[in-house]
């Protein structure tokens, strides 16, 4: 006798409007997501943001730091809780594993970071010497992790996000495909969702410009989409997003005086960016108001596409 499983799939939103439209709706919970991209491509202030998305929600976190290379301090900037997350930084890859899945075992945890994959390096490889060959080494434990691993997540109902690097591909197809990411093949089919980041620019107030693409999506409609937001000191800048995305869908106008009006009622909303900024940041059920627009409009282009 077979058993049907709930189809519906539960989501945390992260809050970054763009973000959770890409994911369909908000990180899925219960499966694997991949993030990977180029040096300061903004990859690990992104999973410091979903982890505290997570633990707002009560959720436990925890954090396998394999490139030993975490700024904490920068962490608590954001508003990560260090007091309320696991944090370690194995020396192996089997170490690691071994431990997550232990704790996911128990049910308490409720998102699973890898910091990269890339850094994970299996205990052969270790404890051999610099000349030992090791071909596919990786590759073949990150099969085996992920066959242990996925029925473990949708059961426990536990998010893994997989943080991964980007490197020059030399091969036969280098000239079709210039990059790849490093870990074998296995991430990419086990992964519901894969997200590509990439730094665009750099400001002169010390932030940054990043640009995040959709490569694979198995838990919603959506099959591609390219969304930008700014990284300063204090993370992400949400609201600042949020504004780009009412602006470039006309959910909001701006003035020929500066200020910000909404588009179908006209209603005065603010007198200028900074103004909006905080008036979206004090006034939750507007912001909603205007967020159920925006996901409106994305869900109808989506139709006609």
């Amino acid at each position: 006798m077979f058993c049907i499983g709930k189809v519906d799939i539960e989501r945390i939103k992260t809050g970054i409007v763009g973000v959770d439209y890409l994911m369909g709706g908000g990180v899925p919970e219960g499966r694997i997501v991949e993030v990977y991209g180029d040096i300061q491509a903004g990859k690990t202030t992104f999973a410091i943001e979903v982890a505290k998305a997570f633990q707002q929600l009560g959720s436990r976190v925890v954090y396998l730091d394999f490139e030993h290379s975490v700024d904490l301090a920068y962490a608590r900037s954001i508003g990560l809780n260090l007091d309320d997350i696991l944090f370690d930084q194995p020396f192996s890859l089997e170490l690691g594993i071994d431990a997550a899945l232990s704790l996911i075992k128990t049910g308490k945890v409720g998102l699973l970071i890898v910091d990269s994959v890339a850094a994970m390096v299996p205990e052969a490889e270790l404890k051999g010497d610099m000349g030992d060959s090791t071909v596919a080494l990786q590759a073949r434990q990150m099969g085996k992790m992920f066959r242990k691993l996925t029925g473990l997540l949708k059961k426990k109902k536990c998010t893994a996000l997989f943080l991964n690097q980007l490197r020059q591909n030399i091969g036969y197809d280098s000239m079709y495909n210039k990059t790849f990411t490093p870990g074998g093949k296995a991430l990419k089919f086990y992964a519901s969702v894969r997200l590509e980041m990439r730094l665009v620019s750099k400001e002169e107030d010390g932030s940054s410009v990043h640009r995040m693409t959709l490569k694979k999506q198995k838990t919603g409609p959506l099959m591609s989409g390219t969304i930008e937001f700014a990284i300063d000191k204090l993370g992400i800048r949400r609201l600042d997003h949020l504004i780009r995305c009412l602006e470039n869908l006309q959910v909001v106008k701006k003035t020929e005086a500066g200020k910000y009006i909404d588009a179908n009622s006209k209603e005065l909303l603010a007198g200028n960016t900074e103004d909006f900024i905080q008036f979206l940041d004090e006034n939750s059920k507007k912001r909603e108001i205007l967020i159920s627009k925006l996901f409106k409009i994305w869900n109808k282009q989506l139709l006609f596409v």
